[in-house]
């Protein structure tokens, strides 16, 4: 028996099978709003099923598939951290923040 659907509420129906095409939930509900695209976000849900099942058990997994990091193995910790500490601030969304503790530091 169907229930009756309240205004603004996700079709649930519509999420369940999503869900069973491999979507996650958070997904689901976008796809069912309108928001994102089903056909697309499936597919890439399967591409994502297709790398973790042909990864799964590998030892050497190709380059195209992992991570790359930019800082060279051979580096020290303390090499590190003074890399980090003496770095030049760049402004970006913490700009404001950064500023605010400079002044409180005068």
């Amino acid at each position: 028996m169907p229930t009756e659907r309240v205004k603004g509420s996700p079709n649930v129906d519509e999420i369940n099978r999503l869900t069973a095409l491999g979507l996650n939930v958070m997904t689901a509900m976008a796809v069912a709003d309108g928001k994102m695209d089903e056909a697309s976000e499936v597919a890439r849900a399967e591409e994502g099923r297709k790398v973790d099942l042909w990864c799964r058990g590998r030892k050497n997994i190709p380059t195209a598939l992992t991570a790359v990091w930019d800082c060279d193995p051979a580096l020290s910790q303390q090499s590190l951290m003074d890399a980090f500490l003496t770095a030049r601030f760049e402004g970006g969304r913490h700009a404001t923040r950064v500023e605010m503790i400079e002044a409180l530091e005068r």
